[in-house]
């Protein structure tokens, strides 16, 4: 059985264009990871659409309950070009509990195509 992922791509940006273009990318990526035939979770696309993420204390609660999520996870990927703040919390908390860090960065903003 393969391992729940705990999807972690770049959220945060300074305007919310920038912001919106972000969750859309990372809606292409967990797509991505289903087809792969992986269980995957991302919780956070949920938590910067309910709430503002541009309100540090909204941001704060949702990367606390971030924290809880990936605790539950059986891996990390790391997704989306580069790693961001919030994806770096991620590796310290999984690392911190065990759980492995897979990095794609290499892969790019977007997912690859499929074959």
């Amino acid at each position: 059985m393969r391992p729940v992922v705990y999807l972690a791509h770049p959220a945060g940006a300074p305007t919310r264009e920038e912001h919106a273009a972000n969750l859309a990318r990372a809606r292409r990526w967990f797509r991505w990871v289903a087809e792969q035939d992986y269980p995957v979770v991302a919780d956070w696309i949920l938590y910067c659409e309910a709430w503002d993420d541009f309100d540090p204390a909204l941001r704060a609660r949702g990367l606390s309950h971030d924290d809880a999520q990936i605790r539950v996870c059986g891996e990390v990927w790391l997704v989306g070009g580069r790693v961001s703040f919030g994806m770096a919390r991620a590796i310290e908390t999984a690392t911190a509990h065990g759980i492995p860090v897979r990095d794609l960065t290499h892969l790019g903003d977007e997912p690859p195509e499929a074959p």
